[in-house]
Parts: C-alpha cells; sequence; structure tokens
C-alpha cells in the first residue's frame, strides 16, 4: 500500500514539474508575439468597470502600467489611450475616426435632389 501511494504522489509531482510548464495557452494566437512590432497601433476597444479600465489594441488587452511595442499604456479615457514611448514622447489614440468636415455651402449648391 505504502509503495502504490508512494508511486502515485512522484507521477504527480513529475507531472507538475515537467507537463504543466510547458502547456501553451489554448486561447492566445499563435503568432502574437510576430506580428506586434510590425502593425501600426490600432485602438478598437476601450472597457471602463469601477476598478479599473481596459483598451483593445491590436487584439490585446492592456491597463495602464502595461506594455505594447516599446510604448507603455499611461491612460486611457473613454474615447482616448495615451501611450509614452522610451523618450517621454505621448501618442494619443483615439477609438473613433474622425468626423470629416462638411463640404462649404458653394459645393451643395449644384447638387440636385430629387423627389
Amino acid at each position: 500500500m505504502k509503495r502504490m501511494i508512494k508511486f502515485f504522489l512522484m507521477t504527480y509531482l513529475f507531472t507538475l514539474l515537467l507537463g504543466a510548464t510547458s502547456l501553451p495557452d489554448p486561447t492566445r494566437p499563435s503568432n502574437i508575439g510576430n506580428t506586434l512590432s510590425n502593425q501600426p497601433l490600432a485602438l478598437t476597444a476601450i472597457f471602463i468597470y469601477p476598478s479599473y479600465r481596459v483598451a483593445i489594441i491590436n487584439g490585446v488587452a492592456l491597463k495602464p502600467g502595461d506594455h505594447i511595442n516599446e510604448y507603455i499604456v499611461t491612460t486611457i479615457d473613454t474615447y482616448t489611450v495615451e501611450l509614452t514611448d522610451p523618450q517621454n514622447n505621448r501618442e494619443t489614440l483615439h477609438l473613433l475616426t474622425p468626423i470629416k468636415e462638411a463640404a462649404p455651402t458653394e459645393q451643395l449648391k449644384d447638387i440636385k435632389i430629387e423627389k
């Protein structure tokens, strides 16, 4: 009986030491490390919770203080995320595309609207 318990205990410890450390995360995209530095930064979502804020940049969930490429996420606001590079230059990513300026009224008077 003692041999059997010792065998199961050793097998369990062996499995923990070797097996668990080599398992990949099944939810992580396989090419995440290769593509981040090659792509321009794109802000696709912002989640604001009572106790923390999360921004999705290039498909990666980031909180203030997290790193992406050479940038550090400094602030997450309702529609923007501010990043700081190693030289303390700031870059702001916008969630919404700016609205294009309306055409001047002179250009609009030539447009015919059919009813």
